[in-house]
């Protein structure tokens, strides 16, 4: 019984210095995951796997895990380099986080991008075609579903 207790209170204290106090510390986003899978040619295959935090109607993060598998080293050394070339502007924008690794048979790249801190203007630089989906600097959860529809990503709810 004093073990259970203990570890009880040893939980308890962790969840605390973990998520705060307060009412600062809770947290009102929603989460919708969307998924795309893709045969694109023989032998390769491609996963994304989109999560989206939400507060309201507008997005605060997304996290995005794009895994290309193939059977082909020559294949997956090139999809690799494409998706650090394709990013490498994104990676010094505050907000915005990605990490590109081969492993086994598969390329995968986690991206994070955080809209409460992201520069938008930064972001725009680099590609204009992002200035359309925001509104008032914030991007509305039903346009980014719309964007995943349109790529064949298949949401929840």
């Amino acid at each position: 019984m004093k073990k259970i207790c203990k570890a009880l209170v040893f939980i308890l204290v962790v969840s605390l210095f973990t998520t705060g106090c307060g009412n600062k510390a809770i947290s009102k986003s929603k989460v919708l995951n969307c998924k795309l899978d893709k045969d694109i040619a023989e032998g390769i295959k491609i996963s994304s796997v989109y999560k989206i935090e939400y507060s309201g109607k507008y997005i605060d993060r997304v996290t995005t895990v794009e895994t290309v598998e193939a059977n082909s080293d020559a294949m997956l050394d090139a999809y690799k380099q494409q998706f650090d070339s394709m990013f490498s502007e994104y990676r010094n924008i505050k907000g915005y986080s990605n990490n590109v690794e081969k492993k086994d048979n598969k390329v995968i790249s986690n991206t994070t991008i955080d809209y409460k801190t992201i520069n938008i203007d930064d972001l725009v630089k680099i590609d204009s075609d992002f200035a359309p989906y925001f509104e008032n600097g914030k991007i509305r959860l039903d346009t980014m579903k719309e964007i995943y529809k349109q790529i064949g990503a298949e949401c929840d709810k």
